[in-house]
């Protein structure tokens, strides 16, 4: 019986996966009010971008709720570096409901399997979606390790 929770135990162990994580706090970035949204890098290995797409406004910061808000037929891309596989997102956001291009996403939670991710905000320019924070799991490069079971 011990080999056999022995041999339990190191399966366990063994698949166990590690992930890096990269995250954006819209309200920590210290953005002047009505800030047009750079690209930038969350971490080595991860970036966030902007593309105005069929929005009347470029995805800006606002200082009166501290959330990035892009708008209605916006997008904005989370990508990978070379090499880098892009396994989950956690987006906190209110307002206009967002879609992915690849895998699946619900409830503020994407899964998939992608080096790129577009996320569109809506599918008309009259409102708009706030996001307050982006988590983005990934595999394939440096980062912060955690365990992902």
């Amino acid at each position: 019986m011990k080999k056999i929770l022995t041999l339990f135990a190191a399966v366990a162990v063994c698949s166990i996966v590690w992930a890096d994580t990269a995250s954006i706090i819209f309200s920590k970035k210290g953005y002047e009010n009505n800030t047009v949204l750079p690209t930038e890098n969350l971490d080595a290995n991860i970036s966030i971008s902007y593309d105005k797409g069929g929005a009347n406004n470029d995805a800006k910061f606002f200082v009166s709720d501290s959330t990035a808000r892009v708008y209605g037929a916006g997008k904005f891309i989370i990508s990978g570096a070379e090499g880098v596989t892009i396994s989950k997102i956690d987006i906190v956001s209110s307002g206009n409901a967002l879609s992915a291009n690849v895998g699946t996403y619900s409830d503020g939670t994407w899964t998939g399997s992608a080096q790129s991710v577009t996320f569109t905000s809506g599918t008309t320019n009259t409102s708009n979606t706030k996001l307050t924070s982006i988590v983005v799991t990934y595999t394939g490069a440096g980062g912060e390790k955690v365990p992902y079971i």
